[in-house]
Formats: C-alpha cells, sequence, structure tokens
C-alpha cells in the first residue's frame, strides 16, 4: 500500500497536501503522510542504497528524530534530506470553505461537485492564498461577514461596529498585499479581493473586472507582436 501511495503522489506531483484538522487523528495522519514524503526523498536522493534506505526507514521506531534509521545509515539525517521531500502535509482549517460550499454561490460555481469536494477545492485554495479565498467566500449569494466563525464572542458584539471593524481588516489586507491584475482576469475566484481596494468597493470592482477582461481577450502574445525588424510592436 505504502508502494502504491508512493506511485500515486509521484504521479500527480504536489506540492503541498492540507489535512483538515478536525480531529486529533488528522495530527497521526499528517504525520504519516510526512513520513512518506519523506521515504521518497531518500528514494530520489541518488544515494547507492536509497531503496534500503526508504525501506528501513518505514520500520524505524523513531521516524521523526534526527537521525532515524539505524547505524549502518548513520549519515541519514532529516536535516540532510528533508528539502528532498517532494511535498509538505499541512494541518488547514476547514471550518470557513465547509460553510462556503453549502452556499448558492458555491452550487453556481461548481455545481458539478458533492458540498466534500467543494469544501476541498475550497481548502486548498485558501492553503494557496489564505485572504483571496476569505474575500471569495464573502462573495455575493456566499457567506456574509459577520457569519464566520473567528471568535466565540462575535455574537455578544454590536452589528455596526464590527462589520466596520472586519471590513477594515479585509481594506488593509488588501492594501498590504495587493492585487495582482493577471490572477483577477485568469482566475474568477480571486477577483473578490477587488471590493475591498480603497475607493473600489462591489459595483466599481465588477465593472473593473470586465473591463480587465474584454481587454485581455483582445490582447496579442509577446510572440505575435515581434517583429524581426523592429522588435515589440
Amino acid at each position: 500500500e505504502l508502494a502504491r501511495l508512493e506511485q500515486w503522489l509521484g504521479d500527480v506531483r504536489c506540492e503541498a497536501l492540507g489535512v483538515g484538522a478536525c480531529s486529533l487523528a488528522c495530527r497521526k495522519v499528517r504525520e504519516e503522510l510526512d513520513h512518506v514524503a519523506f521515504a521518497m526523498a531518500l528514494r530520489a536522493s541518488g544515494e547507492l542504497r536509497a531503496e534500503e534506505m526508504a525501506d528501513s526507514y518505514y520500520r524505524s521506531s523513531s521516524p521523526l528524530a534526527e537521525e532515524p534509521l539505524p547505524h549502518d545509515f548513520a549519515a541519514v539525517t532529516r536535516t540532510k534530506f528533508e528539502e528532498l521531500m517532494p511535498f509538505r502535509a499541512v494541518l488547514v482549517d476547514e471550518t470557513i470553505p465547509a460553510l462556503w460550499a453549502q452556499t448558492t454561490a458555491a452550487q453556481a460555481e461548481a455545481s458539478e461537485l458533492t458540498p466534500p469536494l467543494r469544501t476541498a477545492l475550497a481548502t486548498a485554495r485558501a492553503l494557496q492564498d489564505p485572504f483571496a479565498e476569505t474575500c471569495h467566500a464573502l462573495a455575493p449569494d456566499a457567506l456574509k461577514l459577520g457569519m464566520l466563525p473567528l471568535h466565540p464572542l462575535m455574537s455578544t458584539l454590536p452589528d455596526e461596529p464590527l462589520m466596520r471593524a472586519l471590513t477594515s481588516v479585509l481594506v488593509d489586507g488588501a492594501c498590504r498585499l495587493g492585487v495582482s491584475v493577471s490572477d483577477v482576469t485568469s482566475f474568477d475566484h480571486r477577483a473578490h479581493v477587488l471590493p475591498y481596494v480603497p475607493g473600489l468597493g462591489p459595483r466599481k470592482a465588477r465593472a473593473l473586472v470586465r473591463a480587465l477582461q474584454a481587454r485581455a481577450s483582445q490582447s496579442r502574445a509577446i510572440d505575435d507582436r515581434l517583429d524581426d525588424q523592429h522588435g515589440l510592436k
């Protein structure tokens, strides 16, 4: 089974695996995936006894130690081989993605997926860009800002000042992180950061996205704009 898992992970060539942090068992799953990644790193190391090293690692009684293998492989250390690990397994919070997966917006965007798969989709995007996916979860017909389970005492605060404070945090995030025009025109879910750019808001953001997408559809590739005599036109 480990060989099959290694084969599959090698085929998909993922860089990260998100494990939902819904119970203590998830920590064990993350550790087991970390072990597989380290064994794959040993096999790909080019060492003379790489296959033996990987198989021995699976039988190790202390796989997380700095020197996880028996004395026969004393030169094997986690520090030396961790950088060769093909992927990282990380714990992720699925709370907001799971709420988004049940919304009308989620069903319209990914109608072919079941709610658990929509949760996985949103979780993976949040792993890549937490801020952009949070803004996406707040799109029209999706979640309301006050619905985000950010703190157990949120419900005790007055709605208006709470919304102002939360919106201010999102605006500050948009200012600090910036917005990639290429991402906005290429990935619909990333465009939901624009309403939090100062001076835009939802209406102007939608108009800007339409204008950017129209302009992108009319643009030509760099190769088409090169002239042997005059260079870039």
